[in-house]
């Protein structure tokens, strides 16, 4: 994200909550988020794992242990899923907008280039 868009997070959240965040803590923020989505959607396709009737993830201590070391924070997925997981998805789902490319339905991005060149000669000659 760029300098701006990091500052028109920090303007909506202090107008939504009247609190002051820095830019630091709301990208430490976003990572946090994205390491619960990510872990969340590891857990949901590893075959090894059960589930249980509250959509919990049912594995063994060690599991948990071994994947949560370092990051306290994935524990509470042991308990439920993610509350906003569906906001989750829409954020990380595997589509990158960087700006830098664009697709247009029907255009043939240059693969004809030079070839409308002639077009407006022959137009030209048919009145």
């Amino acid at each position: 994200m760029t300098g701006e868009g990091y500052q028109a997070v920090v303007d909506g959240l202090f107008v939504r909550r009247r609190l002051v965040y820095s830019r630091g803590s709301i990208k430490n923020q976003l990572t946090v988020l994205k390491s619960i989505h990510g872990f969340w959607r590891y857990l949901q396709s590893h075959t090894g794992l059960g589930r249980r009737p509250d959509g919990s993830i049912d594995a063994d201590s060690e599991h948990w242990a071994t994947h949560t070391e370092k990051k306290p924070y994935l524990k509470k997925l042991l308990y439920a899923p993610p509350a906003n997981e569906d906001l989750l998805d829409e954020l990380w789902r595997g589509y990158t907008v960087d700006g830098s490319t664009a697709f247009v339905p029907g255009d043939d991005y240059g693969d004809n280039a030079g070839q409308d060149a002639g077009i407006e000669d022959e137009e030209e000659g048919f009145q």
